[in-house]
């Protein structure tokens, strides 16, 4: 998975040097999940990489699609990409107008407020399986 990353990283910093990828969590090859930074218990398995979504300032930080400093080109861009790639299964981002995303389940409470979302602030993108491990 790593590697597949680094890959893909290495033409998107060609064609984008001005907007270099953000990688937060990875989750750990044959690892358990961890309680601590995932209450949900999610990224186990050496699958799951979080990316941060594209910004239209040049910083590099975090922003979220509801944001003034969201790029939505940059990472629709980017999300098509990885999905383009044979090895990820799915990308999960909250932005509506990202086709090819999956969004969260549960964006609502039963009075139509929006709940915070966790996955409004980054793409979390799974891979088939973990891509050149032993």
């Amino acid at each position: 998975m790593v590697a597949a990353l680094e890959n893909f990283a290495s033409g998107w910093n060609q064609n984008h040097p001005d907007n270099p990828i953000g990688v937060g969590d990875l989750s750990q090859f044959g690892g358990a999940p961890n309680w601590a930074r995932h209450p949900g218990g999610g990224h186990a398995g050496g699958v799951i990489a979080d990316i941060r979504p594209m910004r239209n300032d040049n910083v590099r930080g975090p922003t979220n699609f509801n944001d003034r400093t969201y790029s939505f080109d940059l990472t629709n861009s980017l999300v098509q990409g990885l999905l383009a790639l044979p090895d990820v299964v799915s990308v999960r981002f909250n932005n509506p107008n990202i086709q090819g995303t999956v969004r969260d389940a549960k964006r609502y409470d039963r009075n139509g407020r929006r709940l915070p979302a966790v996955h409004d602030n980054h793409l979390q993108v799974t891979f088939g399986d973990a891509i050149g491990c032993p």
